[in-house]
């Protein structure tokens, strides 16, 4: 497990070969992590979806934090707060520093990532009933289609079956919650089963066939009775 203070003692041991030689005091930690936090947030923003785990709030900063990174990212990201250190302490970066941040920057947008164009969420004839928390399941069409290019669409393989997490308290009202849901799938993915806890509904998922194939959850929440639709959009693809 990388923490967050991992990276930003690396970044910071990468700015002596830029001159800084002090070592950093605990707020300078801190300010670190808020900048990492910032710097990932703009990657995801480019449709640059790594693992990392954002702090809770912009002034709830956890140096000792689960970073969420893998060593083969490390680097790149290590580089890149580097030359973003560099502006905070009035710096001018090492020339190695800028080429190595670029170029691991780079790197990170090395992999081809397929064209994806979105599809209308289309019904297909009627659907069954699934389990006791269910009121309805509907069928809805799938097709070859890509999904969104984002960091908020899921890959699933023809015949894999994996475990899904959506949170909707950010939906919830404020003493709001869940008191029933649905789960409307559809030809490219089936929704094994389900359970709900502390607002996120938790699922079992097979992709079935290839293409884009969004699943549609409906919570009612508890006691505004407010319904609140949101689509997944899963990319199926062979393998």
């Amino acid at each position: 497990m990388i923490l967050k203070i991992d990276i930003v003692l690396a970044a910071y041991e990468e700015l002596r070969i830029s001159g800084l030689t002090s070592e950093p005091s605990p707020k300078e930690v801190e300010s670190a992590v808020r900048r990492l936090d910032n710097m990932m947030l703009g990657w995801k923003n480019k449709n640059l979806c790594l693992s990392y785990i954002r702090s809770e709030s912009y002034s709830d900063i956890d140096p000792n934090q689960d970073s969420g990174i893998n060593d083969v990212d490390m680097f790149a990201i290590v580089a890149n707060l580097a030359k973003n250190l560099c502006a905070m302490f009035g710096k001018t970066c090492h020339i190695q520093t800028m080429i190595d941040a670029k170029e691991g920057y780079d790197n990170l947008f090395s992999a081809v990532v397929p064209e994806r164009e979105s599809d209308p969420y289309q019904p297909l004839g009627s659907g069954r009933p699934f389990g006791n928390t269910f009121a309805s399941r509907f069928k809805y069409q799938g097709n070859n289609k890509n999904a969104p290019d984002n960091c908020e669409t899921l890959d699933l393989i023809v015949g894999q079956t994996d475990y899904f997490s959506v949170d909707f308290n950010r939906y919830l009202l404020e003493g709001n919650t869940i008191d029933s849901y649905t789960i409307d799938d559809g030809q490219g993915v089936e929704v094994i089963e389900s359970t709900e806890s502390e607002g996120f509904i938790n699922f079992e998922a097979k992709g079935l066939a290839v293409g884009f194939a969004p699943i549609k959850i409906t919570v009612t929440s508890t006691p505004s009775g407010r319904v609140i639709p949101e689509t997944i959009n899963f990319n199926v693809t062979e393998s």
